[in-house]
């Protein structure tokens, strides 16, 4: 991962997780219950996941990852078309997911597209959204494990209306 991915992204804080290290500001997770009450989450060492949510990395470092993406720092160009190309049966759809990537129309960027990934498990949830007509990438970093996917996608869609805003 770091010869193929973190170092030619630039991602310096992005590391394997592992439960029992001091991670200099690693946020601790929080949930609510059924009753509205704020708790801690439940702990889990995801050390052994590593291809599944097994890192802790920045929003910096994401927004690195999907510019490098974009840049083709990662992947060639014909690579990522491949992987935001509509599967067959969605091509009219407006939104749909690709390889590993969800694409959608921005409509307030008047059909923008917009490629995203979200991710989510005890203790967090992120969202990384990147803007390829404008060369534009957001992470979202949430140690509330409630936060939806909905609203992540509403307050990245915002950010954007707000940095193309003329």
């Amino acid at each position: 991962m770091d010869d193929l991915v973190f170092d030619p992204a630039g991602m310096t804080h992005t590391r394997d997780d592992d439960a029992l290290d001091v991670i200099p500001e690693r946020a601790r997770g929080y949930t609510k219950t059924r009753d509205g009450e704020v708790r801690r989450s439940r702990f889990r060492d995801v050390s052994e996941n590593l291809p599944a949510g097994g890192h802790v990395s920045t929003a910096a470092d994401l927004v690195r990852f999907a510019l490098a993406f974009h840049n083709d720092a990662l992947v060639s160009a014909e690579s990522r078309a491949r992987m935001t190309a509509p599967p067959p049966g969605s091509e009219q759809a407006e939104s749909y997911y690709g390889f590993g990537i969800g694409v959608s129309a921005v409509e307030q960027l008047e059909g923008a597209t917009m490629l995203a990934h979200s991710g989510g498990q005890d203790e967090t949830r992120t969202f990384l959204a990147l803007l390829p007509s404008a060369g534009l990438a957001v992470a979202l970093m949430s140690n509330d494990e409630s936060f939806s996917g909905d609203a992540h996608s509403a307050i990245i869609k915002t950010i954007f209306e707000i940095v193309l805003s003329p």
